[in-house]
């Protein structure tokens, strides 16, 4: 999926693109938002019972004008209808934006009666912009939240402002991004999920996607940064090898499971995650099992056992009280194997 270039400042493709291939690259772009912003809001709604930390959301994503570059501003504005500099780009289904009649296009100039810039800025192409609404967006939701009160929008809709009032949800406190790179990878840190245009061409469903999404998340939910951290882990060229790698292999294994629980908590195929190891295990194996993740074989068939454990409960299995239990569980049993390497 070769929608790099618009986003990227100054990328050498931006200015070689027509008008008609570039409205192509951005429809894509969008699709590829709209699909991973609507995956990642519903692992972290169904699974908000069992994330160590929660915050409140809207369910949608912005983008604005000044995060293009200036030679393509215009036809992304007649593309995506920007009403206003920052504009609301994804409206995931159900969630409290889309429950509240907000719609792709709107353009946001005012967040709990603050206002947003309504000039575009200086020539050369920033994320500053999306960056502090997105920021201000989050302030107002955890206020909002706090009170038991909805967030209020006034946004540009056709030739008028309308006022819309959004009640914030609860969910996983991660958020997911994609990243326009072609190279096949998802990553998480702390907080932050990012997920390649690349990898999108290579899963080769919904579901498979939601496992790997949930795969990073499972990631945040066990704190594994953190521990790495703590233990001194290095990612550096000789990774895969001694203690580093027999840390990074049983944090990889550890989210591979918790990641087929939270994408089947979702309402996605339990039997994914076996199915994309062994297609995508078999197509790079070389870039597979480098010493510091399991190899493919290994992580399908443990895939096959906890999936068939999960669907062979699936009316009753795993309430998320129990659940919860098992991850505090979880959480203690990786400290415990952390002490045990520094020995």
């Amino acid at each position: 999926m070769a929608v790099v270039a618009i986003l990227s400042p100054g990328h050498p493709r931006a200015r070689a693109a027509t008008d008609d291939g570039l409205a192509a690259q951005l429809r894509l772009l969008q699709a590829a938002d709209a699909r991973v912003a609507r995956i990642g809001w519903q692992l972290k709604a169904a699974n908000v019972a069992l994330c160590p930390e929660t915050r409140p959301e809207l369910g949608i994503m912005l983008y604005d004008a000044a995060q293009f570059a200036p030679e393509v501003r215009s036809v992304a504005g007649e593309l995506f209808g920007l009403a206003a500099p920052v504009a609301v780009s994804v409206v995931v289904p159900d969630g409290p934006g889309d429950r509240a009649g907000l719609r792709p296009g709107d353009g946001i100039v005012a967040i709990d009666g603050e206002p947003l810039p309504r000039k575009l800025p200086a020539a050369q192409a920033t994320f500053d912009g999306v960056e502090a609404a997105l920021a201000l967006l989050d302030r107002a939701s955890g206020e909002a939240a706090a009170r038991a009160r909805p967030v209020k929008l006034r946004v540009v809709r056709g030739a008028g402002e309308v006022d819309i009032a959004l009640d914030p949800r609860p969910v996983c406190a991660a958020f997911v991004q994609l990243l326009p790179d072609p190279r096949s990878e998802a990553s998480a840190d702390a907080r932050t999920i990012s997920v390649s245009t690349g990898l999108l061409d290579r899963v080769a469903n919904d579901d498979e996607l939601a496992f790997l999404i949930g795969h990073e998340l499972a990631h945040i939910m066990l704190g594994h940064r953190e521990r790495f951290a703590r233990a001194r882990v290095d990612k550096g060229l000789f990774a895969g090898f001694g203690r580093n790698g027999a840390i990074l292999r049983a944090a990889e294994a550890d989210a591979d499971r918790l990641g087929i629980v939270l994408s089947a908590r979702a309402g996605y195929d339990v039997f994914a995650a076996a199915a994309f190891w062994r297609r995508a295990g078999r197509a790079a194996a070389p870039l597979i099992g480098d010493g510091t993740h399991p190899g493919w074989r290994t992580r399908a068939r443990d895939a096959d056992a906890i999936s068939a454990a999960i669907a062979a409960n699936r009316e009753d299995a795993m309430p998320p009280d129990d659940l919860r239990a098992q991850l505090v569980d979880r959480r203690r049993q990786l400290d415990a194997k952390m002490k045990a390497f520094d020995r």
